[in-house]
């Protein structure tokens, strides 16, 4: 729709108008639906696009036609972080996929990616441009190997907001109440888990065909914060063997238990060098405990890695009782510098 301006000849588009007057565009988008407020975005954007510059550039002049820009600019950003916050933003899937964590997870470092990039944007043509293009489920598939998974954050907050957002929704559907949940999943009982638990192998056992079209890099990713959700929901959970032996098949969770526990037992069958009869410590036995320990302790050996040696004496001391000198140590491997990690110790 066009507005005639009533003190000129000029022309301009109702987007034009709108922001002239200084009023946000996206005012009567804010309590729509999710799928009206997204195609509502993309109108806005649309008329952004196709408004008529010149005219405008004619009736404003070159220094507010640059506020004008800016204006917009700050609206289109702050709605799009709203709708991201909301978890509204969709995008194309590599496959036609619906329903499950795959999706929303996908949806969410893509769109969170795609934000992060335009808020580097000059222009609001450009931010403009990028929402039409991507953030739409018939929109191009943004590119697979550019995604951010760090934009994610805290994946424990994320599964809480998915368990709570998106299986509320599912109940309501299907007028199932036992699945409502009030606050986080730790309010679930063990019944409404398993029921979560086995809607989510559902989804994943039809999704996870979705790995089969991205790069390996990426797909590992999005399969280790699948496999993350699952064992965020086994928590606590007593599930039922059939159950947890069809989830088991995918993530193999009986694996990974059965190597912490012989860690754990390997542990605790290390020698712990003790204090002699003058109440000396051996530091070549605190030698031997560390080298002996990086074998069969990844944690540790990252520590040893990542840390300094003054750090790793004091995780040291509280495991052996007594006091482990960082500069004794040192001087024992023939090290001079202050800070220096114990990586080298093989």
């Amino acid at each position: 729709m066009e507005t005639q301006i009533t003190d000129s000849n000029i022309t301009l588009g109702s987007l034009s108008n709108t922001l002239l007057k200084g009023e946000d565009p996206f005012a009567k988008a804010y309590y729509m639906p999710r799928k009206p407020r997204t195609n509502h975005l993309l109108s806005v954007c649309h008329n952004w696009l196709d408004r008529e510059r010149k005219n405008l550039l004619d009736y404003v002049g070159e220094q507010e036609m640059q506020e004008f820009d800016e204006m917009f600019m700050y609206e289109i950003l702050h709605e799009l972080d709203e709708l991201y916050k909301l978890w509204l933003l969709r995008v194309k899937l590599p496959i036609d996929i619906k329903g499950g964590f795959i999706p929303f997870f996908y949806h969410l470092a893509v769109a969170g990616t795609i934000l992060k990039n335009v808020k580097q944007s000059t222009t609001a043509s450009q931010v403009a441009e990028c929402c039409i293009k991507y953030l739409h489920e018939e929109g191009e598939l943004f590119p697979i190997e550019r995604i951010d998974f760090g934009v994610i954050g805290n994946e424990r907050e994320l599964f809480k907001e998915y368990v709570e957002c998106i299986l509320r929704k599912h109940a309501y559907k299907t007028k199932n109440p036992s699945l409502y949940i009030e606050g986080s999943t730790e309010w679930l009982s063990n019944l409404h888990r398993q029921e979560v638990l086995e809607i989510e192998l559902g989804y994943y056992e039809t999704n996870r065909i979705i790995f089969d079209n991205m790069p390996s890099a990426s797909a590992q990713i999005l399969k280790d914060y699948v496999s993350a959700f699952f064992a965020h929901m086994l928590r606590h959970t007593q599930v039922e063997e059939a159950l947890y032996n069809r989830i088991d098949e995918f993530f193999h969770y009986k694996d990974l238990e059965t190597k912490k526990r012989l860690t754990r037992e390997a542990i605790q069958n290390l020698s712990i060098p003790q204090l002699n009869k003058n109440g000396r410590p051996s530091y070549r036995e605190v030698y031997e405990y560390i080298r002996s320990r990086k074998k069969i302790d990844p944690d540790f050996a990252k520590m040893c890695q990542e840390e300094s040696s003054a750090f790793v004496c004091r995780q040291l001391s509280d495991i052996f009782g007594w006091y482990v000198d960082d500069n004794s140590l040192r001087q024992y491997l023939g090290r001079k510098q202050k800070y220096l990690t114990i990586a080298t110790i093989k």
